[in-house]
């Protein structure tokens, strides 16, 4: 019997030695689960095809579609390929260190810069039974969930750890990742991600806010302000940017209207036809001035029915999932 203990004490020993504590054994079991996030081109068998907004399709299209040109990761500069339908970052171009997960840093994951948490902890289907009920039963959270302007590519070890924090400015620049410039403490709940991401961050908080009536406290929004002024947009940010465009119908005007700002406005598109056709004239006028004047106010008032057309359709789009 004493030596049936001794042995199992020392399986337990050497079980826990290998993930340094208890807690962190537990939390790698309970990643191993934890594969909604995991960035993978497997087509899924439920939710692509007959419907609109999806979450896995958004995860394969970024892979296929958005980041083919751009395997980086989000806060690391991690390189990544595509191995067995899985990505995989490669940790020696960036110098990462796994600080405790080993199992998830070996994987890609989409990160939402604004978390899920944020947008959905407020609305009755989370309240009822979290994010799943959410996704099952709420088309504007879905939607929220599912937009590519709010998802990166992140080694998924910081991604967890980073969890639902808020971002924020972090003392004494404690490096847990190895190389890679990205602090969290978990006491004040908060990330400090590296400072030419700064930009990126504060637009796409922006654009939630605008897109989706996010709420933003004065805090974040002057921190974000500041963000944005000190990161300007760079040229991969304007490019998925177009190419998000393309597939999902939307631009983050942040990013397309840069500027650096005293306090957050507002860049909703305009909507009427007066509107929209004053606007298509102050970015295509040099163009449309070349032309004879009848052939140009064709042209002018052609442009101005379509992008009419498809920014009252996004408005009812829009006003359909915020009632659900």
């Amino acid at each position: 019997m004493k030596k049936s203990l001794f042995l199992i004490l020392i399986i337990i020993t050497i079980t826990l030695a290998r993930d340094n504590s208890t807690t962190d054994t537990t939390q790698n079991i309970l990643n191993d689960f934890d594969n909604e996030d995991i960035a993978t081109i497997d087509e899924p068998i439920f939710g692509i095809k007959g419907e609109r907004y999806s979450f896995s399709k958004s995860k394969r299209l970024l892979a296929l579609k958005i980041y083919p040109r751009h395997q980086k990761t989000f806060y690391s500069e991690c390189k990544y390929i595509i191995s067995n339908k899985k990505l995989i970052p490669i940790h020696r171009s960036c110098g990462f260190h796994y600080r405790k997960n080993k199992i998830r840093s070996k994987r890609i994951e989409w990160e939402h810069i604004v978390p899920a948490w944020h947008f959905g902890h407020q609305l009755k289907c989370w309240q009822k039974g979290g994010r799943k009920t959410c996704r099952q039963t709420n088309t504007k959270f879905k939607q929220m969930e599912a937009d590519m302007h709010n998802l990166v590519p992140a080694i998924g070890e910081i991604n967890g750890d980073r969890s639902n924090f808020k971002y924020g400015m972090i003392e004494g620049e404690k490096r847990v990742y190895g190389k890679v410039n990205m602090e969290i403490d978990f006491n004040s709940k908060r990330a400090e991600p590296r400072d030419s991401v700064f930009g990126d961050i504060a637009r796409t908080y922006f654009y939630m806010r605008d897109r989706y009536g996010l709420k933003i406290s004065k805090s974040q929004e002057k921190m974000f302000i500041a963000w944005n002024n000190l990161d300007p947009v760079s040229n991969w940010e304007k490019k998925k940017n177009q190419l998000v465009k393309k597939i999902q119908g939307d631009e983050n005007l942040y990013i397309t209207n840069y500027r650096k700002m005293e306090q957050l406005g507002s860049t909703k598109e305009a909507t009427s036809f007066k509107d929209i056709k004053e606007e298509l004239y102050k970015k295509y006028g040099n163009i449309l001035n070349k032309l004879s004047p009848t052939f140009a106010g064709t042209i002018l008032i052609i442009l101005t029915i379509i992008v009419w057309y498809k920014r009252q359709k996004m408005a009812q789009n829009n006003k359909t999932f915020t009632k659900k």
